[in-house]
């Protein structure tokens, strides 16, 4: 894509104004066109402004407007990381609807379609979760990857846990840094786990039995 892009605006110019939110001065749209412009040496790019754009709306904005760009660079780390602040952000503003609607949500009708999801404002049908949907289409790891990464990172923090457990979830971390998959450090984590818990029934069950040295 960016040796396209290159070849692009060395022969006209820009033609795409990349897109930036006035607040904080993020790039929401353009990371390809800037990259480029930067290693033809471009004296400046032309760039459009945003105001009045959320955070939900500046991150599903970088998604779907450089699917491409975050495909390829997102770690499952990374991905995991970036869904979770999804999670949360969808619940924020879900509650600041919810408040501004008086407490009720309105009901998309059948068949009724939405459109191009609005990123800045409080929703009228579903904005919101079509919004998710878009930019999660462009997460390149599934539900269950995701699920297990939180898993094993839940499992480092947990107190009730063994330390055997949590130094399991520590190094199987670790290795998924190094490795970019999942899977095999979650299973042997989940062998950990299993083997503490068949050692507590047998200590529950051997501290249950009666005491035959006494009379």
């Amino acid at each position: 894509v960016l040796e396209s892009v290159l070849e692009s605006m060395e022969a006209v110019g820009q033609l795409v104004p990349i897109i930036v939110a006035a607040d904080g001065n993020v790039l929401l749209d353009g990371v390809t066109r800037l990259e480029a412009a930067k290693r033809l040496g471009l004296p400046f790019v032309t760039a459009i402004k945003v105001k009045d754009i959320d955070t939900l709306g500046q991150l599903v904005l970088r998604i779907v407007s450089n699917a491409d760009h975050y495909r390829a660079s997102f770690t499952v780390l990374e991905a995991t990381a970036l869904s979770n602040r999804y999670k949360a952000l969808l619940g924020e503003q879900a509650a600041r609807n919810k408040s501004l609607n008086g407490g009720l949500r309105p009901l998309q009708k059948k068949g009724e379609d939405t459109g191009v999801p609005n990123l800045g404002t409080p929703v009228e049908i579903d904005a919101v979760g079509d919004a998710a949907k878009a930019a999660a289409a462009f997460i390149p790891y599934g539900h269950e990857t995701i699920r297990k990464v939180n898993t094993i990172q839940a499992l480092v923090t947990d107190e009730s846990r063994p330390e055997s457990v949590r130094q399991a979830a520590r190094e199987a971390l670790a290795r998924i840094e190094k490795t970019n998959t999942v899977d095999g450090h979650y299973r042997r984590v989940q062998e950990v786990i299993a083997n503490e818990e068949d050692a507590a029934m047998f200590n529950a069950a051997i501290a249950a039995e009666p005491d035959l040295s006494k009379p």
